[in-house]
């Protein structure tokens, strides 16, 4: 299989390609009526352009472009209704501190059993999202880091390609959104602002989502006190839809195919294991809380943090509940991990004082 070589890795002619195939198949995914067309299309035409060896590279810098886009946004959704759920969350997330174990233990099990991998890789391939944690980790645990990746990347990828459909079916289709005649400088200002703030909380809270968090705090104080009331235009965040699925589809690049043959089975079987358990804490969620099972099945749904966020946006659910559920999960996983490693991985037999040295 072809490589990309170190002179086109990041080349603008690249990186314009990439974006230009990844907005060609969202418009294609739209016409043909797909769910959430324009994040869909571009992590399936990449990731097939990727594992046929065509060079598919986007910046590192756009992944906080979007999460500022998407804090912006969801800090702009501030309203009454969304401060009177605010009661029913702590019982929510609760029961998302049930979810985490749960899952990690279920797919420990799926992994061992089904794709044969030894303890440490099984434990690895099985947390829930948090990429950057779990390749952190394996490199400590001694996984199998390639394999891991593979792994990692290939359920994020059918996860959002199947996810929206099972949400669609669930959830109401949502109205057409009034548009509002904003002054493009209420817009630049606005988004000015909130990179700031996204910036200040990555750089002093070294978490991951942090720039989401800063430029949603900044977003929402702007609009519950009228200080600006404007929303990020729908081409916005149908440009951050595109830029994310070219960024998940683009993970597969220089993937080994076979190995890619394998993991897709056990990735489609380990998705659908995830989402089955995601269904039933959504149901209990909806039965306790009232809350919409659409809205708490992407809440609970084992996928990364952006795009998730962005399905509830394009989807009209509630993405702060959203995201804070999946913030939530971030931050239990430095713990949870550790912890599932100490009962679930052998631990290598100590030497005894009569071994040889």
């Amino acid at each position: 299989m072809s490589q990309a070589g170190p002179a086109d890795a990041l080349s603008p002619f690249v990186v314009l390609r990439t974006l230009a195939v990844g907005v060609a198949a969202g418009w294609l995914f739209s016409v043909m009526g797909l769910p959430l067309p324009w994040l869909t299309g571009p992590i399936a035409v990449t990731a097939v352009l990727a594992i046929a060896g065509v060079s598919v590279k986007t910046p590192g810098w756009f992944r906080p472009v979007i999460f500022v886009a998407l804090g912006l946004t969801i800090g702009s959704r501030v309203n009454e209704q969304m401060l009177a759920d605010l009661a029913r969350w702590p019982l929510s997330l609760a029961l998302l501190a049930l979810y985490v174990p749960a899952a990690i233990v279920i797919m420990f099990v799926y992994f061992r059993l089904v794709a044969r991998a030894e303890p440490n890789t099984a434990l690895v391939s099985s947390t829930p999202g948090t990429m950057a944690y779990v390749l952190a980790y394996a490199a400590e645990s001694g996984a199998d880091i390639p394999k891991v990746v593979v792994t990692q990347s290939v359920r994020m990828g059918i996860l959002v390609l199947l996810l929206p459909i099972a949400v669609t079916q669930a959830a109401p289709a949502p109205e057409p959104a009034a548009m509002a005649a904003f002054s493009p400088l209420d817009q630049i200002w606005l988004f000015a602002a909130a990179t700031a703030g996204g910036a200040l909380a990555a750089w002093k809270l070294r978490i991951p989502a942090a720039p989401m968090l800063g430029a949603l705090a900044v977003s929402a104080t702007l609009h519950a006190t009228g200080l600006n009331t404007a929303q990020l235009p729908g081409a916005a965040i149908m440009a951050a839809q595109v830029a994310l699925g070219c960024l998940i589809g683009g993970r597969l690049q220089g993937a080994d195919r076979g190995e890619l043959a394998r993991v897709s089975l056990t990735g489609l079987g380990a998705v659908l294991v995830g989402l089955a358990l995601s269904a039933l804490f959504a149901f209990t969620v909806q039965a306790l809380l009232g809350i919409e099972f659409a809205q708490a099945l992407l809440a609970f749904a084992p996928g990364a943090i952006e795009a998730m966020a962005l399905m509830a946006i394009s989807l009209d659910l509630d993405p702060a509940y959203v995201g804070a559920h999946h913030i939530a999960r971030v931050l239990l996983m430095p713990l949870m991990i550790p912890l599932a490693a100490r009962w679930l991985v052998p631990r290598p037999a100590q030497p005894t004082a009569n071994d040889p040295k």
